[in-house]
């Protein structure tokens, strides 16, 4: 048997021969008990679709994180007597004076907490096959991702506590060094990025986030070698901080073996966390942390070198999330899965001051003007004033008043740019959607949306009542059509259709078109152009000739449906099996959902068009969408028409009582556009549905786990820990 695993096991019966081992194991065992059990009677009564494995394991208020925050009590207190109890005893002069290598004696002391720290991790594992037997189809990767983590992120804490153990006799001190050391490590990735020479640095040595990616079921190999070098690092510190008291070093040579082991682990670090040296492993059943495969297709066209430039307006609403510190973090969640496709990435950061929407900022600020409130900004968040960039700096990167002077990302690749923009809602920052459609444009470029204006139609770049322009135009809002991959634009009639128009849209006409404007839109249907028609009960006569051309007719009135709830004019249609198996179907679901449509108008065939027509929405035997299909000149034209205008309208969204109603309306909308765009945009991002959402155990049975994890488990360690030690005083 080796020195060190001798010393390891000589020190895991001392630590199981003092009540504090078996007190943290049984205050581990409850603790994170309690999270199981909360958990357990979430799942008993919750109703929703999420993966049971996510709300378990993966979620911030899960069993993994609860024990993860909670090793800050329990590693101090098992450490804090690893060397210092020695030390106090002068039993330090014997070890040091033996002939065992001093490193057999650090490892070996560092071993026997590892061992400890192995025996929660049983008790984790004890949880998680216990999950697998409440919850069909448990994820077991995400759980066990999630273990390995937190494992990990213990062993790393241990060494600092040998090291704090080693500095001092007194155990108390070393627990509480012990820490604030873990306390800095959590925090100095936020403090460094305010210092430009020392951001990599101290973002590499920021242990926040680190086992978070575990949790949520990502093994990076960066990671990996995170805790490996820094739990290298202290234990390197201990053996030189002993050597010290077993020779007589100066002080010189002293502090430069302390710098060569940092440098030499800093350099590790930055080798291993290069994204062409990182290697991932996505443990989730679905690849959850992995991008979609629609996103994987994007990415596949980005070949070479891209760039990210964050345009951050200091002034904006949320600009706490572009602020140093934020931003490595900020950038780490938005792009690790594309870095991991195409590594040649790089990302920039400009901060910026325009005139926001922030009306709280100018309120409580009367009378300063907009340079120096961003003055105000940099002093209290102790950034360079200097280096802030004006409206019109900013403005030759972006179309400032168009895009309401908000913080964005540009994106750049072989001489191409879009637009990736933040939002108006809780989430703030794109996620893969929007930011996968940025990267589309870049190689493929966006399709063109044009509302036809002139007859009354709904708009598409005017705001209020009827108009389309919170799900078309507003670029504030996450969902909007124009941050999925089109550009909206407005035009009339009285010329011909601009070719670089790809979607024509005609949305409810109140007036009759004249025979030039026919004309142009027969041309441009004829030449095989894609084309949108909205159509409502009051449009009847201005669209019957556009609808006879396309072997439609728009049925006279409205149609309406007996509802106890809600008024006959809303009725509640739904996408039929026919234009599914057309590809007009919900990105995230097939038939059957419903879509509310307020004052629906609906459709029939006449047998007389150039098209094949399917039926894609239907309410019983009344059809309120066609999908119609030709070839013109060798190229697959389509044109869709729908019995309903105002389920996109402001007025609906407005309205209280419609609220949830609509909420599938995006789902009409991505699919119409998705199918006339040939599949170009919205992205299908979509994912599997988990299909761990059953768990055998009602909530009335989960008081018997109770008392199994509150009382069984925790009463067995406490006599066998009593006994014991009771038997170790007696010999």
């Amino acid at each position: 048997m080796s020195p060190a695993l001798r010393i390891a096991l000589g020190e895991l019966r001392s630590l199981f021969y003092s009540p504090i081992a078996w007190l943290l194991l049984i205050v581990m065992i409850v603790q994170t008990s309690m999270s199981f059990i909360q958990r357990l009677e979430a799942l008993a009564r919750y109703l929703g679709d999420a993966s049971y494995t996510v709300i378990m394991f993966a979620q911030f208020f899960g069993v993994t994180n609860t024990l993860q925050n909670n090793l800050f009590l329990y590693v101090p207190l098992l450490t804090m007597g690893l060397i210092a109890r020695e030390v106090h005893s002068g039993s330090i002069k014997l070890l040091l004076s033996s002939p065992v290598d001093l490193g057999q004696i650090v490892f070996g002391k560092y071993l026997a907490v590892m061992a400890y720290f192995l025996l929660m991790m049983v008790f984790m594992l004890g949880l998680v096959i216990a999950s697998g037997v409440f919850i069909d189809h448990l994820d077991y990767g995400l759980a066990l991702a999630g273990v390995l983590g937190v494992y990990l992120l213990a062993c790393a804490y241990a060494a600092v506590g040998l090291l704090m153990s080693s500095l001092t006799s007194h155990q108390i001190v070393a627990a509480l060094g012990t820490l604030a050391v873990l306390t800095v490590f959590s925090f100095i990735g936020s403090w460094g990025q305010r210092v430009p020479v020392l951001d990599d640095i101290t973002y590499w040595l920021s242990v926040a986030g680190r086992a978070d990616m575990f949790r949520q079921g990502l093994i990076s190999s960066k990671d990996v070698f995170y805790f490996v070098a820094i739990a290298a690092l202290f234990l390197a510190l201990t053996y030189l901080k002993l050597s010290a008291r077993r020779s007589f070093e100066s002080r010189t040579v002293r502090a430069a073996k302390t710098a060569g082991a940092i440098g030499a682990v800093v350099a590790f670090g930055a080798v291993t966390s290069l994204p062409a040296l990182t290697f991932y492993k996505d443990a989730t059943r679905d690849k959850r942390m992995t991008l979609s495969k629609g996103s994987q297709a994007v990415m596949a066209e980005v070949q070479g070198p891209w760039r990210v430039t964050a345009y951050a307006n200091v002034l904006d609403n949320n600009s706490w999330s572009f602020l140093p510190g934020f931003e490595k973090r900020m950038s780490r969640s938005l792009f690790d899965q594309y870095l991991r496709v195409n590594p040649d990435m790089t990302i920039d950061s400009v901060h910026y001051y325009a005139l926001s929407a922030n009306s709280r900022l100018y309120d409580r600020n009367p009378g300063k003007s907009n340079a120096e409130l961003a003055y105000l900004y940099a002093y209290q968040n102790r950034m360079d004033f200097d280096a802030f960039v004006s409206p019109e700096e900013a403005a030759a990167a972006f179309d400032l008043d168009a895009e309401e002077s908000r913080s964005l990302y540009v994106l750049s690749h072989d001489g191409n740019t879009a637009l990736v923009r933040t939002f108006a809602d809780g989430i703030y920052q794109p996620q893969e959607l929007t930011f996968s459609t940025g990267l589309k444009r870049l190689t493929q470029g966006p399709q063109t949306v044009a509302y036809v204006t002139g007859q009354g139609e709904r708009r598409a770049r005017m705001r209020g009542g009827a108009n389309h322009f919170r799900n078309m135009g507003q670029v504030s809002r996450r969902f909007a059509l124009v941050n999925l991959g089109f550009d909206i634009e407005e035009l009339a009639l009285d010329r011909p259709v601009p070719e670089h128009v790809d979607i024509l849209v005609l949305a409810a006409p109140l007036a009759s078109y004249s025979d030039a404007a026919l004309g142009h839109l027969r041309d441009y249907v004829a030449g095989g152009g894609s084309l949108l028609v909205y159509t409502e009960p009051a449009s009847y006569e201005a669209l019957a000739p556009v609808l006879s051309d396309l072997g439609l007719a728009q049925l006279a009135g409205q149609l309406v449906q007996s509802n106890d709830d809600f008024p006959e004019d809303l009725v509640f249609a739904r996408f039929t099996a026919e234009g599914a198996a057309l590809g007009f179907a919900p990105l995230a679901g097939a038939e059957g959902d419903t879509v509310a449509l307020p004052g629906a108008a609906a459709l029939q065939q006449t047998g007389q068009g150039p098209f094949t027509a399917t039926s894609v929405l239907a309410i019983d035997r009344a059809a309120l969408g066609f999908a119609l299909e030709r070839d013109v000149g060798g190229r697959n034209q389509r044109v869709a028409v729908l019995g309903d205008a105002d389920f996109l309208s402001s007025a609906v969204e407005d309205s209280q009582d419609l609220q949830g109603l609509s909420a599938i309306k995006g789902s009409l909308l991505f699919a119409t556009f998705r199918w006339l765009s040939h599949g170009a945009y919205p992205i299908d991002t979509s994912r599997p549905v988990p299909i761990d959402r059953t768990m055998h155990l009602e909530l009335r049975q989960v008081d018997y786990v109770k008392i199994v994890l509150y009382g069984v488990i925790p009463g067995a360690l406490f006599l066998s820990g009593a006994g014991l030690i009771a038997s170790r005083r007696r010999h």
